[in-house]
């Protein structure tokens, strides 16, 4: 220093002295990359390298909305099916291996193989599970409306924006249609609409259950957190009936 000429001499000292500290100063455009969520359909460059199209399968419970998009499933070289629980996705499992589709089941809980040690062209998996790096020909996003929710639709976002499959097909409620097709409106998929109407009737009982010794055999019986579904299957396997 007793040689430097001028304070800017300095600098370079400074500079190194600053790296030291705050190292992240090598990466603040990495970072202000990384930082910036106001566009995150680019988050999936996966997804954004090829022309998706997107199925909307609209309609109430049991108008056979799903059963369209997985017809399209099982009939593809390789898809992936996403549904909100564990219970849905354990029944694309078993009803994809029976028709001679192999499939593996991917949940937050287990991981099954269909053959055993090699991973087949199909998977079933809760929605927060799918892979997005991964390319299926087809891909069903079951229960799409639950993108709405404040705790879990996150996911349903990341599905639909990032799942890197060439024809997606997607179920729901039919007042999901316009959010779905606002996303899709920043990616620029086709996007086609098939709405469906209910096949039987349904019916709402007068009169609430009153407790769980009312359940008949073949019941289903949702709960919404981990804790909750234990609660129940220990009432009800207190009364002596057995529990999926």
């Amino acid at each position: 220093l007793q040689n430097s000429r001028h304070v800017d001499d300095l600098f370079p000292l400074f500079l190194r002295h600053a790296r030291q500290v705050f190292p992240h100063l090598e990466c603040i455009e990495e970072l202000k990359n990384i930082s910036d969520l106001r566009l995150p359909q680019n988050w999936y460059p996966e997804a954004r390298s090829i022309q998706r199209r997107v199925i909307f399968h609209a309609g109430p419970t049991n108008s056979g909305k799903t059963y369209q998009a997985l017809q399209r499933y099982l009939a593809a070289k390789s898809g992936v099916y996403c549904g909100p629980l564990k219970l849905l996705a354990s029944e694309v499992f078993h009803k994809s291996n029976a028709a001679g589709v192999p499939c593996d089941l991917i949940t937050g809980e287990e991981r099954c193989l269909a053959n055993g040690q090699t991973c087949s062209g199909h998977i079933s998996c809760t929605v927060e599970m799918l892979d997005t790096r991964v390319h299926y020909e087809v891909a069903v996003i079951d229960e799409i409306q639950m993108m709405r929710d404040l705790q879990r639709g996150w996911a349903w976002t990341r599905a639909l924006l990032g799942v890197y499959a060439d024809e997606i097909h997607v179920c729901g409620e039919l007042a999901a249609v316009d959010l779905v097709k606002e996303l899709l409106v920043s990616v620029g998929d086709e996007f086609e609409l098939h709405s469906y109407e209910r096949k039987t009737p349904l019916k709402v009982l007068d009169s609430p259950l009153g407790s769980l010794d009312s359940i008949q055999p073949y019941d289903c019986i949702v709960a919404f957190n981990r804790n909750d579904l234990f609660k129940v299957t220990r009432q009800v396997e207190a009364s002596g009936r057995s529990v999926a």
